[in-house]
């Protein structure tokens, strides 16, 4: 009986955990960081918030079409889009690499993601403070459109 009552508390642990885990895998993208519904046009807010609400979409695919949905706004309103706090205080070059990787329509938001790491990796030290403050810590935080949270469960619209 001792054995049946640890299986069955086993089993809804697993049960707990797996929809803990459902969950937040079709948790729909909260919303766009400051400043963005000011920006944006309203049919562009509608088609995000179309994305934002598809249980169908998984959230990298989520990422993937907001990002497109942006991207085919016209550049001189991209560059109205608020930037990260003290991008700005960076080397010309250095936010240059960045601003190519933020208007790359041809990658998708997880390639970006993964390159944004490694352009924080490579960051000298000097300037890292100035766009992650957290950057110290092992972990690395989101540099997207975004909520600074660590870089894979950051959610950036």
């Amino acid at each position: 009986m001792a054995a049946f009552k640890t299986t069955l508390c086993f089993l809804a642990m697993i049960a707990l955990t797996a929809a803990a885990f459902l969950k937040e895998a079709n948790d729909p993208i909260v919303q766009l960081p400051n400043g963005y519904n000011d920006i944006l046009s309203s049919d562009m807010l509608k088609e995000i918030n179309q994305v934002q609400n598809n249980a169908s979409l998984n959230i990298n695919e989520k990422y993937d079409k907001i990002d497109k949905i942006i991207l085919s706004a016209p550049e001189s309103i991209i560059d109205k889009l608020p930037l990260p706090q003290g991008f700005n205080e960076l080397p010309i070059d250095i936010q240059q690499k960045f601003q190519n990787v933020r208007k790359n329509a041809t990658i998708t938001w997880e390639e970006k993601q993964n390159m944004y790491k490694t352009m924080l990796k490579n960051l000298p030290e000097q300037y890292r403070h100035l766009i992650m403050p957290a950057f110290t810590s092992k972990k690395i935080y989101c540099l997207g459109r975004c909520c600074g949270r660590p870089l894979f469960s950051c959610r950036p619209w």
